[in-house]
């Protein structure tokens, strides 16, 4: 599979990719509408850039800013990470402390999703192009407070051949 394709994260979301037909963004979607993550489905439905080393990490990283770009505006994919970010806010804020929130509902999953939206937060803020303004304002209202943003991906961003045109 072409790892700069896009499309790779849509297969997954339909269980329908070669390497990783498991679970379906309906069932995503429907553990965090319970409030808790139980399966396997971060990678493709909060990624982050290349952060670990396992095949399905590899897989499923943005590879450059012109992908998160590209993830972020496509009309399916841009519209299920705002669905998935507003249902996990929804569980989230109901704790004290909205970090505490995300990890509750999270797990051991909980930074890759910091480094999600740290990503996809920064994108849709520096190029509001893209049509996310959900994004940016969640992102706006994170970070630094309430979530420390991802260094690794604050470099990766800050690295990046220039991406927002």
């Amino acid at each position: 599979m072409n790892s700069s394709d896009i499309n790779r994260f849509l297969l997954a979301q339909d269980g329908k990719h070669p390497q990783q037909p498991g679970q379906t963004y309906a069932e995503a979607l429907a553990e965090l509408r319970n409030g808790r993550k139980s399966t396997h489905w971060v990678w493709y439905v909060f990624p982050q850039i290349q952060l670990g080393s396992s095949p399905t990490s590899i897989e499923f990283s943005i590879k450059s800013m012109k992908e998160a770009k590209e993830y972020l505006s496509h009309l399916i994919l841009g519209a299920r990470y705002e669905e998935s970010c507003e249902l996990l806010m929804q569980h989230a804020s109901q704790h004290a402390n909205t970090w505490d929130g995300i990890v509750a509902v999270l797990g051991a999953d909980a930074n890759k999703f910091r480094s999600s939206i740290t990503l996809f937060g920064e994108a849709a803020t520096i190029c509001p192009d893209i049509g996310r303004p959900a994004i940016s304002q969640l992102w706006t209202t994170l970070a630094p407070d309430i979530i420390s943003p991802c260094s690794a991906t604050l470099d990766f961003i800050t690295n990046s051949p220039p991406w927002c045109k």
